[in-house]
């Protein structure tokens, strides 16, 4: 903020004249503070104890000289007031580490868990031997060909309401067109899934805030397998975190050396910093101007002249800091690691992940792009849920029975670090209709599939708006 004062003084200064000087005094403030309100003087520290190897500007005012300007002086560490009980230095690495990495090398090895560090790492599930025979009990519920039988009206109705949920395919073209032919077909979709269970081991930390432990005198740690979980559905994904029993320990926290705090990253442990007002000088430059004006003669005669007077800061007080508002002045900070707490409890954690991963494969009779057919429903002939489960050796389709093979042998040998819990295989059969049209001496086919009877029909012609740019198409 902005302060004016201003004084006049009339002092005679001959016959008949008067002159008037008026004193106007402005100074630049960034913060005004009452005295009251001002921080607490601090001791500095000698200057000739400083170090002055790496230089770090920092202002020192003589409370003696009220006017003299500030002397600058260079140091390698923050002014520290004198009896502050500061924190351990961090320079030391040896004596204060802050890796949790030399705190698990402290601790006591866990028996099967030498390579387990802080990154979670995944276990091997065990070999699973399945000799259930998966021929046996298959069963289809319904024949291969679809009873359902598309009629040239039919296929003009359904090409009807299709070009009806389109702007800009014409009506008349599915009223019009010549149908010359209709193919029954189908087409076949099968889907695999896989539903799976991965286990990673990690060490994990968190603050110790009276929490039961389970040290390793309990006992030995099991195997990351053989510890007991289920998921809560099959083939859902979801996850779930235990901890390995026997395996917990309290250590000291390695970020605040055990102390509960860390020292202040803004003011760096001293509980003061810089006054951003008078940039850390305690001294202020004030603008003072001088007006007089003289009259003689009936005229009237002003100068003008301004000056640059140094003066104390308001805001710091003259002592060039002030008290550290992150740490309220304390130095320091909470540690959040520990919450302040000073231990932690370390223990290894397994994260147990249930996923299902899908695989599908449509075989088709047609032209239609498979793509298309994979979000068509159709009738179910087979559905087979088993831990293992095996391709369709005896099926009539010799494409169905590859593509069996195909996706089973892929499922089993794809996920070496997940344990295969359940598979289901299910076969549906897609009725795909194929419609050969005549528009304009054009011979054209689109398709009717799916038991929701979707149409998919590429080359529909007069598909712009009002049919005028396909009009011979």
């Amino acid at each position: 903020m902005e302060s004016n004062w201003t004084d006049s003084v009339n002092e005679p200064v001959g016959e008949g004249r008067i002159a008037t000087l008026e004193i106007t005094t402005q100074t630049d403030v960034a913060v005004s503070s009452r005295p009251e309100e001002l921080p607490p003087p601090i001791s500095l520290q000698p200057i000739n104890k400083l170090n002055q190897e790496t230089p770090i500007l920092l202002g020192l005012r003589d409370v003696n000289a009220e006017l003299s300007p500030p002397s600058y002086v260079e140091a390698t560490q923050p002014i520290i007031p004198e009896g502050y009980a500061g924190l351990p230095s961090t320079s030391d690495s040896s004596q204060h580490p802050n890796d949790a990495t030399t705190t698990l090398e402290r601790m006591s090895k866990i028996a099967g868990y030498h390579s387990i560090g802080l990154k979670p790492v995944p276990i091997i599930p065990p070999v699973m031997n399945d000799t259930e025979n998966v021929e046996e009990s298959r069963i289809f519920y319904a024949n291969e060909e679809d009873e359902a039988i598309i009629t040239e009206d039919k296929a003009r109705e359904i090409l009807l309401g299709e070009a009806a949920q389109h702007f800009c395919w014409g009506l008349n073209t599915a009223k019009k067109m010549k149908i010359l032919d209709i193919f029954h077909g189908s087409a076949f979709q099968l889907v695999l899934e896989t539903f799976t269970e991965r286990r990673e081991a990690a060490w994990c930390f968190e603050p110790y805030q009276g929490q039961n432990i389970d040290p390793p005198s309990n006992g030995d740690a099991p195997d990351a397998w053989d510890i007991s979980a289920m998921p809560s559905q099959m083939f859902k994904d979801s996850s779930f975190v235990i901890e390995v029993p026997h395996t917990a320990d309290i250590q000291p926290c390695h970020e605040c050396s055990a102390l509960g705090r860390k020292r202040c990253w803004s003011c760096i442990g001293s509980g003061q910093i810089r006054c951003v007002a008078c940039n850390g000088t305690g001294d202020i430059q004030s603008r003072l101007t001088t007006t007089s004006s003289t009259s003689e003669g009936g005229v009237n005669t002003s100068y003008q002249q301004t000056t640059q007077v140094p003066g104390r800061c308001l805001v710091c007080a003259g002592m060039g800091r002030r008290r550290c508002a992150s740490c309220l002045g304390q130095g320091h900070l909470p540690c959040s690691t520990c919450l302040a707490r000073g231990r932690l409890k370390f223990s290894i954690k397994i994260t147990i992940t249930w996923r299902v991963h899908k695989e599908e494969a449509v075989i088709d009779k047609g032209d239609i792009p498979p793509s298309i057919l994979y979000t068509a429903r159709g009738k179910l002939l087979m559905d087979e849920e088993k831990s293992r489960v095996g391709p369709l050796e005896r099926f009539s389709d010799q494409r169905v029975v590859d593509a069996s093979r195909h996706i089973v042998d892929k499922h089993s040998n794809m996920f070496p670090y997940e344990r295969i819990l359940l598979q289901r295989l299910s076969l549906r059969v897609l009725p795909v209709n194929s419609v050969t049209y005549e528009w304009r001496k054009h011979i054209k086919q689109f398709y009717i599939y799916g038991a929701e009877q979707r149409v998919y029909c590429p080359d529909y012609p007069q598909q712009e708006c009002c049919g005028l740019f396909s009009y011979f198409r």
